[in-house]
């Protein structure tokens, strides 16, 4: 079924591009707000970011090319700071090689066995996100990064997050001099500082020091 430009990302639109990943040979994990969309938010988000790779050895460019014959609906181009990215019925989907991004070594542990998990999106589909901890680790690193409506976004994306590896006891620790941390510190505190922040849950995930 077709999924037009505009319209907010669906658990089964996951379930169909994770399908044709598969079906490529791609490892991949899906980040941002259509990871939350897949572990339940309710935030409507109307792109798809993930971060592949081949399992045949492929650079990202012959591995998309490869995706791209799965799906008639697939069209490839490139982004503003030349990341390659391609959309599927009109969906935009942007694509991270972890390769490509030295400075964001996280991409690479995300598609460890430890990086992401399998969610169940429904109707027999099932679709790899980040895990959640290094998912809310992401959103705060961002959060403290962006401003205007992506930091609402992120905002939003840190309480539902927190929230769920709160009721899913699961614990995030960026106690560590690493930069990944201290980013993700730093957008922690900010994100307490805004209004609506969840610090209860936040008190029991995030362990600082």
């Amino acid at each position: 079924m077709s999924h037009p430009a505009g319209k907010p990302i669906t658990p089964q639109f996951l379930g169909k591009l994770a399908g044709h990943c598969e079906k490529a040979g791609i490892a991949y994990a899906v980040l941002g707000g259509a990871a939350c969309v897949a572990l339940g938010s309710t935030r409507a988000t109307e792109d798809v970011d993930l971060v592949l790779r081949s399992n045949k050895g492929e650079d990202i460019d012959k591995a998309l090319q490869t995706l791209a014959k799965t799906d008639a609906g697939f069209k490839i181009g490139h982004g503003s700071f030349g990341e390659p990215t391609f959309t599927l019925d009109g969906t935009e989907i942007e694509a991270f090689d972890p390769k490509s991004w030295p400075n964001r070594p996280q991409y690479t542990e995300f598609l460890t066995p430890n990086g992401h998990v399998v969610q169940n999106v429904g109707g027999g589909a099932h679709v790899s996100v980040v895990a959640p901890p290094l998912l809310l680790r992401e959103k705060l690193v961002t959060h403290e990064e962006r401003k205007g409506a992506k930091s609402v976004s992120d905002s939003f994306d840190i309480g539902f997050l927190l929230g769920y590896c709160q009721s899913h006891k699961l614990k995030l620790d960026i106690k560590d001099s690493s930069d990944t941390s201290k980013s993700a510190r730093a957008g922690l505190e900010r994100y307490l500082e805004g209004k609506g922040a969840n610090k209860a849950a936040a008190a029991a995930v995030v362990i600082t020091k």
